[in-house]
């Protein structure tokens, strides 16, 4: 998984976590905690796994990603604009 990904997965676990805490607050059902819990869990574990550099392979911490804090490079992902569009291939 590139780091685009993990960062729209991270946000997908963290919204699913407020949104069940809420909902659990709102209607009293344990099972809505649990939710809570192993949404947060998954929170963690993908935090803790996948938020990685992709160079250096050290932890990217609470940084957004773009730069790593270890190595620096600036290449975590591809940003707007670096792009490089092809429109014809030719076979030789």
């Amino acid at each position: 998984m590139n780091l685009k990904t993990i960062k729209v997965l991270l946000f997908t676990l963290l919204a699913l976590t407020l949104a069940s805490f809420l909902i659990g607050c709102g209607v009293s059902k344990p099972v809505y905690f649990l939710f809570t819990a192993l949404f947060a869990i998954g929170y963690a574990a993908v935090w803790l796994l996948c938020w990685r550099c992709p160079f250096c392979g050290e932890r990217l911490g609470r940084s957004d990603g773009e730069t790593c804090p270890h190595c620096g490079s600036e290449k975590t992902w591809l940003k707007q604009g670096s792009e490089i569009n092809l429109k014809e291939i030719e076979a030789i």
